[in-house]
């Protein structure tokens, strides 16, 4: 026998010793197992609505389970199992457990359907308030999260992609923060700050913007198209208990907040929402300026404005036809400064503003010129405000 054949034997019988060692002597006493278990039922939520749904395994040790979602713009898993509804629709949760060597388990793949239904209009409207700030990406490519002027805040602000773990960007950010995403991602924002602003500074404008070159403020924007709902209070006060998140604290909260974010839309189901009913200076100043994707303001539900509270809020909104203002006492000072400057100047349809006091036509403080004004009245024994938070629209309007 040539030596090459005989270690070709002598390496073939180790082998077989060794898988014999492992095995007890017989390779199918000990075959290699599998063991997940969870419930594969058809999952059914409504819009907001959570449910939580936890993987099982025989494994002792050295396993990971993970959970992923085919459709996160509809549902959302994070990895304790939690499944979130967002939008009407259905979505796949696939349930995976790594094969695990140390106790000898395969890896396993299970799944099941969820199915997220519309609830009825007023349980939508408490759903959008108790939602988090949320994006979607209709496209890869990045948020992008900007620190102006050496803003430093109070506290860091916290986000999450699809439902996963919490990530951080750090309070004394220097210039940007890129987080990266992919088309259908959720991104969901939030902090506990009781300002997002610095101090408004007066002087030059930046080419097209209404922003001030000097201010200090955060500033949000996405470099694809990306869809904004949920309640942009949890960027003040977190991510839990937003129904009670009325009330902005400090001067220009939300200044420039998403300037010159043009690839920023609406969703067709889902709201975005500014339920503070207590206003500072300047809180939204600028917010919304040359964001030209935007068709639909948020509801603006606070009965008394503030100092250049709604400055430019809206300014170069190109697209945008549909704006509700609730607010009773219009008298401070800058309140409504050219609020709609350049707005709706490539809206389709009539561009229309519903306010609960008249204000004065062909201004950009007021009624801009192409704009139908319609002044909204509560049905008897409602009041303008409670008829905005309990969801429903028992409004009227006088034309």
């Amino acid at each position: 026998m040539s030596k090459s054949i005989f270690s070709r034997l002598m390496q073939a019988s180790l082998i077989c010793c060794l898988a014999l060692m492992f095995t007890g002597c017989h390779v199918n006493d000990n075959p290699v197992r599998t063991s997940l278990e969870i419930d594969t039922s058809t999952m059914t939520l409504s819009v907001g609505e959570s449910a939580t749904r936890t993987a099982t395994t025989e494994a002792k040790y050295g396993y990971q389970i993970t959970y992923s979602s085919s459709n996160p713009a509809v549902a959302t898993v994070d990895q304790n199992g939690k499944v979130t509804g967002l939008t009407e629709g259905e979505a796949v949760i696939t349930v995976h457990m790594d094969e695990t060597r140390e106790s000898w388990y395969a890896a396993k793949t299970l799944a099941y359907n969820v199915v997220v239904k519309n609830p009825s209009a007023e349980q939508l409207a408490n759903v959008d308030k108790a939602t988090p700030l949320t994006l979607v990406a209709l496209a890869d490519g990045k948020i992008t999260v900007t620190f102006n002027n050496g803003i430093t805040l109070a506290n860091d602000i916290h986000y999450t992609v699809n439902g996963g773990a919490e990530q951080t960007i750090a309070k004394d950010t220097k210039g940007t923060y890129d987080i990266e995403v992919k088309k259908g991602d959720v991104v969901q924002l939030y902090s506990l700050n009781t300002s997002l602003g610095g101090g408004a500074v007066a002087g030059a404008r930046g080419g097209t913007r209404a922003v001030d070159d000097g201010a200090k403020y955060i500033n949000i924007r996405p470099s694809m198209k990306t869809e904004i709902f949920g309640n942009v209070m949890s960027l003040l006060k977190g991510k839990d208990n937003l129904d009670g998140a009325d009330a902005i604290e400090a001067n220009n909260a939300f200044y420039g907040l998403f300037a010159g974010a043009d690839k920023l839309v609406n969703n067709d189901e889902r709201l975005l929402v500014l339920p503070a009913t207590t206003l500072t200076e300047g809180c939204y100043d600028n917010m919304f300026s040359g964001c030209k994707g935007i068709e639909k303001a948020p509801v603006l539900p606070a009965p008394k404005l503030e100092k250049d509270c709604y400055q430019e809020m809206f300014f170069d909104c190109s697209k945008l036809n549909s704006v509700k203002c609730l607010a009773t006492d219009i008298s401070a000072e800058g309140c409504t400064k050219n609020w709609l400057t350049n707005a709706g100047t490539e809206a389709t349809g009539e561009k229309v503003l519903e306010t609960a006091v008249p204000m004065t036509s062909g201004s950009d403080d007021g009624v801009p010129d192409g704009w139908t004004e319609k002044v909204i009245v509560p049905a008897p024994g409602v009041n303008a405000i409670d008829s905005f938070g309990n969801g429903g629209d028992p409004l009227h309007s006088d034309d």
